[in-house]
């Protein structure tokens, strides 16, 4: 139990996958936010597909205590920080997949991303996976990208 709560706590500090790890703390994340925008990339074009519009104003809960997204909600939610090293070497093949590989903030050194997990289900699969950039959180799907901004930081 205490392994678990040392793996899984609410403030966890990062996780190195590759080169060293300079994520930021995951208290400074916690927030209400807000998605801001949605892009899609579409025959060689960044755009925003008029039923991804919907979207545009969702809410989003990033809390220690509560977190949702959609129809993703957890009141016992736990987080995790992980890196991964940009892949920018010729013949290098990137696993991940994260939102650089479809042309997104390829300026990065490492990805910085946040699994979120329900304690109340299981601790051995996420429920979702976000990745932290320059205080935004962003949701990446093959060639779509939800872009979420803090309304409010919570204390």
């Amino acid at each position: 139990i205490i392994l678990l709560a040392i793996l899984f706590c609410s403030g966890c500090a990062a996780a190195n996958e590759g080169e060293s790890c300079n994520a930021p703390d995951i208290k400074d994340y916690y927030a209400n936010y807000i998605i801001f925008d949605v892009v899609s990339y579409v025959e060689g074009k960044y755009i925003t597909k008029p039923e991804d519009k919907k979207w545009i104003g969702e809410k989003v809960i990033f809390q220690s205590r509560k977190f949702k997204l959609g129809d993703i909600i957890s009141t016992d939610p736990a987080y995790k920080v992980k890196c991964y090293k940009l892949y920018l070497e010729e013949g290098e093949v990137d696993p991940y997949r994260f939102s650089n590989f479809y042309g997104f903030a390829t300026d990065r050194k490492t990805i910085d991303v946040v699994e979120v997990y329900d304690k109340t289900k299981s601790l051995d699969r996420y429920v979702m996976r976000l990745e932290m950039v320059n205080g935004e959180l962003w949701e990446s799907y093959p060639f779509k990208l939800y872009k979420m901004k803090p309304e409010t930081a919570i204390p």
